[in-house]
């Protein structure tokens, strides 16, 4: 298989390579196409009520953190991502950098030169647990607390 093989429609619509996994192949594009748990997945149903109102407070959220009309956040929200240069450039962040910037720029300005970094997870039972700086780099959703020696 190539990298410029052509691409073939599957029953919804949705492309895929034409010597792709079965699996790659039947995997449903949207909620439409899940078959089963129709209380769960229907339309109208919990999970797309819970997916339309997660995604209403993300436009609202975005729209007043970063002063934008929530059209504007609308324009950039249909599902892609973006690199940190495209998200400068659509008002949706300040400045590229990583989590070290971050944490300086932080520093900085709280006034701190030489604070104590602690990382650490909460989880879903509510249980936290502290992490190392090399494990936490690699998490999706890590909370730093940073406190004055």
């Amino acid at each position: 298989m190539t990298l410029f093989e052509e691409l073939e429609k599957n029953d919804d619509g949705a492309s895929f390579k034409r010597f792709a996994p079965l699996a790659e192949r039947m995997r449903p594009v949207d909620l439409a196409g899940f078959i089963g748990q129709e209380h769960l997945v229907g339309s109208g149903k919990v999970l797309e009520k819970m997916i339309n109102e997660d995604f209403d407070k993300f436009v609202y959220v975005v729209s007043r953190g970063r002063n934008i009309s929530t059209e504007e956040v609308l324009r950039y929200s249909d599902g892609n991502v973006w690199s940190g240069t495209q998200t400068v450039a659509y008002k949706l962040a300040d400045r590229v950098g990583t989590l070290d910037t971050a944490i300086e720029e932080l520093k900085v300005s709280a006034g701190l030169k030489n604070p104590k970094i602690s990382f650490f997870q909460i989880a879903d039972d509510g249980s936290i647990s502290n992490m190392s700086y090399e494990s936490m780099r690699y998490q999706y959703e890590p909370s730093i607390y940073i406190q004055k020696k």
